[in-house]
């Protein structure tokens, strides 16, 4: 049984917590040996302490689940840290005693969806949210398609910020590393390959299916720091960008110096990637011909219930096909029919066995939001791949600032 011995060490580990995370956002995004070694030796010792009894578990998850929320959901944290983090929060999730399971699904600050189930999260949502098209958006999250419908809602809320979301997702056409195609994951209900171009972490991530026979999605993530170089072209009807990396990176069993995204030439790819990998390392964009030129307004009206209906347009010349990068439609009753972008949720979740062949040109449809959880009163919160791995929520969605801030998960 845990004494007060116990909990004078449960409080030196947050002071070791709270130091190391001054140091990580004073290093920024810097990608360090050291930094991580850190981290690493934090989180193993954190886990013998949660891995000791059920109340060591109990202490653990309540010191450090919302501090765990705001590193990973922090912009100025490396992405490298906060998948490390992610991994450890799951593996106490996994674990998580049913008491503290009610104690913490009942918190203002934070809720986690996946510990939830769909009763529950129908009874909780308005306590959670002010908005009644968030609120019914919220409620239609099944279990059985728990990653898919995360990113539906997710989406819902960041198609709210228009141009001042800090992602923006893009439908590809197709990824290549080097040679070898990579293939979308193994999701019925996931009809487009996305790609996550996040202005926060400064970083290129998307999903692909894995080797594995479980069927697993895997993470691809470009950071900024791993870019050598980066252009733009058109290339048969499509546009390509080509990222040339300093090192080679590994998906799967492939391993590649150079990644080649092809997206729809009607989409805005240039715009987006020099917000994420800055000007300086882009090689110029070259046209090969003449294509119209896209560009996209958000509008937001009230209806006559007084519920705000956010939508976007998008204005094209009739030669070419239309491509939505973001719409959003809220009607009053709840109801959302829309396309737009999706922001994912990662998960270890077996993928049901269903094969798809290689990506073909299709016409598609096109992460930031930024809440505050506001018992530590930080500012700089951000949804984004929030790391690979994520399987919940966390939200601390407030009703001045959920029209305008983002919501992080894990």
């Amino acid at each position: 049984m845990f004494n007060n011995k116990s909990n004078v060490f449960t409080l030196y580990m947050v002071s070791w917590f709270e130091k190391a995370k001054e140091i990580l956002i004073f290093r920024r995004n810097e990608k360090n040996e050291a930094l991580t070694s850190l981290v690493e030796d934090f989180f193993d010792v954190l886990m013998l302490v949660h891995d000791t009894n059920s109340e060591g578990k109990i202490q653990t998850l309540e010191s450090f689940i919302l501090r765990i929320c705001t590193l990973v959901a922090d912009v100025r944290i490396n992405i490298y840290i906060q998948q490390e983090a992610v991994r450890k929060l799951n593996s106490m999730l996994d674990t998580m005693p049913r008491e503290a399971r009610k104690k913490i699904i009942s918190t203002k600050e934070m809720f986690l969806v996946i510990m939830t189930s769909e009763k529950q999260r129908g009874e909780l949502a308005r306590q959670w949210f002010s908005m009644a098209f968030v609120t019914n958006a919220f409620k239609g999250i099944k279990d059985s398609e728990f990653e898919t419908d995360c990113r539906k809602f997710l989406n819902q809320v960041n198609g709210m910020l228009g141009d001042k979301r800090r992602v923006f997702t893009y439908p590809c056409l197709s990824a290549i590393l080097d040679k070898y195609e990579l293939q979308i994951p193994l999701d019925e209900n996931l009809d487009e390959f996305w790609i996550d171009f996040n202005v926060g972490s400064r970083s290129i991530s998307f999903y692909v299916a894995a080797d594995d026979e479980d069927h697993q999605w895997e993470t691809v993530s470009i950071p900024e720091e791993e870019v050598e170089m980066y252009s733009l072209e058109e290339k048969e009807s499509k546009k390509l960008l080509t990222i040339i990396l300093k090192n080679p990176v590994t998906v799967g069993n492939q391993e590649g110096e150079q990644m080649f995204l092809y997206f729809d030439p009607v989409l805005e790819i240039m715009e987006v990637a020099r917000k994420v990998y800055g000007a300086n390392k882009c090689k110029g964009f070259t046209k090969k011909q003449a294509t119209s030129v896209a560009k996209t307004s958000v509008h937001i009206i009230f209806d006559e219930s007084g519920s705000q209906v956010c939508y976007t347009v998008l204005i094209t010349t009739p030669t070419k096909r239309k491509v939505s990068e973001a719409s959003v439609i809220v009607p009053g009753t709840g109801r959302l029919p829309l396309r737009s972008p999706l922001v994912f949720v990662n998960s270890s979740t077996p993928r049901k066995a269903r094969f798809k062949l290689p990506l073909q040109m299709m016409s598609s449809s096109e992460k930031n939001n930024i809440t505050r959880i506001t018992e530590s009163g930080i500012n700089n919160l951000d949804l984004e791949n929030t790391g690979p791995h994520i399987s919940s929520i966390a939200d601390s969605l407030k009703r001045r600032n959920v029209a305008a801030e983002k919501v992080s998960f894990f």
